[in-house]
């Protein structure tokens, strides 16, 4: 008499609803892949990403001046330029990131909107050069010398270092310093003035860099072209 087999029906039961999940998964992931590269916002009669390095000194046009309780207490967590400081002003107002001036340890340019000009000059209860945190020994060199610069020569190559963009759709956005869940397994990079999101890593194999963009009122990502790059 031949016995029927539970243990071995049970397995290929088990077996088959998993493929059937992992497949789910991976065509939501081409999906959202296919849909990356294929939305009309792609297209754009901007050609070539336009790289601006900020510079706390040249930056003056439309400056307001905040002062009072004003700190940087300690660095900017969407630059990693060593002269990029996350400071607090105007009770819970956080600013990130800051730069601070070359001769003026008093004082840091907090950029508002780049694209537009706008910055924030903030005058500090605590000169950086006396906060607890110190300065890094570059920037100690940098200094003393005059002579070292304190981001690299090659900086607006440097995806990381960016900080702020301006999108091909008029969006504008900046490196994202708070939490927030991401999109389709990948994390946050920026957030925008429309609530959207990017998503992923920047590419920067073509003039014209492209980020994945998530808009507030869908689901759907899609590749938009970067118009501006803040370093």
């Amino acid at each position: 008499m031949k016995h029927f087999n539970w243990q071995n029906l049970a397995i290929t039961i088990v077996g088959g609803l998993i493929c059937v999940l992992v497949g789910g998964v991976l065509q939501r992931h081409f999906e959202f892949l296919s849909a990356s590269s294929s939305h009309p916002m792609l297209t754009s009669s901007i050609t070539q990403t336009k790289r601006y390095l900020f510079s706390a000194d040249s930056f003056t046009s439309k400056r307001s001046e905040l002062s009072g309780s004003v700190d940087c207490w300690t660095y900017s967590i969407a630059s990693p330029r060593a002269d990029a400081y996350r400071c607090q002003g105007r009770g819970t107002n956080i600013y990130d990131p800051c730069f601070a001036e070359f001769f003026n340890r008093s004082q840091v340019v907090c950029p508002v909107a780049p694209w537009n000009h706008d910055s924030l000059s903030m005058r500090l209860q605590v000169p950086l050069k006396s906060a607890n945190k110190g300065l890094p020994q570059k920037m100690a060199t940098f200094y003393k010398t005059h002579q070292e610069d304190p981001v690299p020569s090659n900086v607006t190559s440097l995806p990381r270092y960016m900080w702020a963009v301006k999108l091909v759709n008029g969006v504008t956005c900046f490196r994202l310093t708070g939490a927030s869940q991401g999109q389709e397994f990948l994390p946050v990079g920026f957030y925008c003035s429309n609530q959207a999101q990017t998503v992923g890593a920047i590419d920067t194999s073509r003039p014209l860099w492209t980020v994945t963009y998530f808009s507030p009122s869908s689901n759907e990502g899609f590749t938009v072209g970067i118009a501006e790059a803040w370093f």
